[in-house]
């Protein structure tokens, strides 16, 4: 999922958690056209003879409206809206099912008996507001629907909407594990004195050593923890100068003495109070551009020759491969002055975008994954599923053709259509690479769950202790309704709200795609 993060960092801006999208603002959104169905259906229904089923399916577009009615615009509290419209989608299934005969040895009075329980649970529900997702008595009544569908469809496997890491044979990894010694890290300041304490000064190259032992020492006489972030980052920089220099010589072998006095002109830099500030400033933006420019994604697939990459690189490896050799030595050769060259800067970021476009657009292209797989679960069956209905999905093929697109350009150094391509990449791929990591995650737990009890206890039930995403409800419902309205605009051909909507979708989705 790392390509569809370097995308996420191309967007133009990145919604704020909690932002109201005007989607959901006013009159006429997705919620209030749901609604207007529900309360006409509402009405019809009530026309017709009393009976355990005509109760149930009243009370369940009841609930569904109330959900609804009560939701919010603000976009971290949509598990409610959200779920009022995951009810409101799959009304006419449970319709169907409930006016199906019973089958075989089934007594008409062990379905009857939870759906009579099922109404006057939900008739006793006083409605209100629902803006952190439904409340317990929604859950509860919803469950006794649940019970009565799962005899129906003879389905004893219980509902578990919400399955932790362990139960989806995955293992969450925390940043302790993830954190190695030259990397960077968060600013907590008793992690960075731990990691200044323990720095043997002899590891360092010999003109390096007098300033760390400044630092060092300077670290030891507390000072705010802004100093100490910095002086962390300081020796963090002087530790990785070795490994610069190196990448500097593999690509481009007479760039080695060249770049090796760049790296000494910033430790000098460093002792100096009046141009410190500036040296940090260009290592720090030098740290940030390498670990982009350093690793192409596809490139190690590609040199070893791999059929998969190859043809993701559409037949053009080698041309890819001469990009990479060629932009990275020029990418250095504009660091020689210590400040780094824009234009060179933007060539780079240029190719790193367009082969990571290629990387999240073709399943398998770096790996032997085979997400096709996924295709026979039922992920709709797990509680943080953002798709509704007919949510707007990209077409992968639509995805792949585009990345192509875009590598070609960059490849033929038209910068422009490269940029064009990539753009409306990076609006739609989030959203597709997130679809994507879902559905191969849960791939194997809801290949087991695909009646229709299983995605109803979906839409309300909260998630557990150590559910699998269960701290991304929040976004993962924002998304979720942001999609929703997404598919609204597009039918209606709004396409100024529908780019704004996906531009709020696409920097929502990235970081959930990127989730362990």
């Amino acid at each position: 999922m790392i390509a569809a993060c370097v995308l996420a960092a191309t967007l133009v801006a990145q919604v704020p958690a909690g932002a109201a999208s005007p989607a959901l603002v006013g009159s006429e959104n997705a919620a209030t056209d749901a609604m207007a169905a529900l309360r006409r259906e509402i009405d019809s229904i009530g026309r017709e003879a009393p009976s355990v089923a005509r109760d149930a399916r009243m009370a369940l577009r009841r609930m569904a409206f109330d959900l609804l009615f009560h939701g919010s615009t603000d976009l971290g509290a949509q598990s409610g809206p959200v779920a009022g419209l995951r009810l409101a989608a799959l009304r006419s299934e449970v319709d169907a099912r409930l006016s199906m005969p019973r089958r075989d040895g089934l007594a008409p009075a062990a379905v009857d008996a939870p759906l009579a329980r099922f109404a006057a649970a939900a008739a006793a529900i006083v409605p209100g507001p629902t803006l952190d997702g439904p409340s317990p008595e929604v859950v509860g009544a919803i469950g006794h629907l649940v019970g009565a569908l799962a005899l129906m469809e003879g389905d004893a496997t219980p509902p578990d909407p919400w399955p932790t890491a362990v139960a989806l044979g995955r293992v969450a990894s925390g940043t302790a594990e993830d954190a190695r010694p030259g990397d960077a890290t968060a600013p907590d300041a008793a992690a960075a004195r731990a990691r200044i304490a323990a720095i043997d000064i002899r590891t360092l190259r010999a003109d390096a050593r007098s300033l760390a032992t400044d630092l060092v020492r300077s670290a030891g006489r507390a000072p705010s923890d802004a100093e100490v972030a910095a002086i962390d980052a300081d020796l963090r920089h002087l530790q990785a100068l070795p490994a610069w220099v190196d990448a500097a010589a593999a690509a481009k072998a007479s760039l080695r003495s060249r770049f090796d006095a760049t790296t000494r002109a910033w430790v000098k830099s460093l002792h100096e109070p009046t141009r410190r500030a500036t040296a940090r400033e260009a290592m720090a933006r030098f740290e940030s551009e390498r670990a982009a420019v350093g690793e192409f994604p596809l490139e190690a697939a590609l040199r070893r020759g791999d059929l998969v990459a190859g043809n993701a690189a559409a037949g053009r490896a080698a041309d890819v491969l001469a990009a990479i050799d060629r932009v990275r030595a020029a990418w250095f050769e504009g660091w020689l002055d210590g400040r780094g060259d824009a234009a060179r800067t933007a060539a780079a970021m240029r190719l790193v975008r367009a082969l990571a476009a290629v990387e999240a657009a073709t399943p398998g292209a770096t790996t032997r994954a085979t997400p096709q797989a996924a295709a026979d679960g039922h992920p709709e069956a797990w509680g943080g599923w953002p798709w509704i209905g007919d949510a707007p999905r990209v077409p992968e093929k639509g995805l792949v053709a585009r990345a192509e697109l875009a590598l070609a350009a960059v490849l033929e150094g038209d910068d422009a259509a490269a940029d064009r391509q990539l753009a409306m990449l990076g609006l739609e791929l989030p959203a597709a690479t997130l679809e994507r990591m879902l559905r191969e995650r849960l791939a194997a737990w809801a290949r087991g769950r695909s009646g229709l009890a299983h995605r109803l206890a979906a839409t309300v039930a909260p998630p557990g202790p150590g559910a699998w995403l269960g701290d991304r409800r929040a976004e993962l419902g924002a998304v979720a309704r942001l999609l929703a309205e997404a598919s609204r605009a597009r039918a209606r051909e709004d396409l100024p709200l529908l780019e704004a909507l996906r531009r709020e979708i696409a920097a929502r989705a990235a970081p959930i795609a990127s989730a362990p």
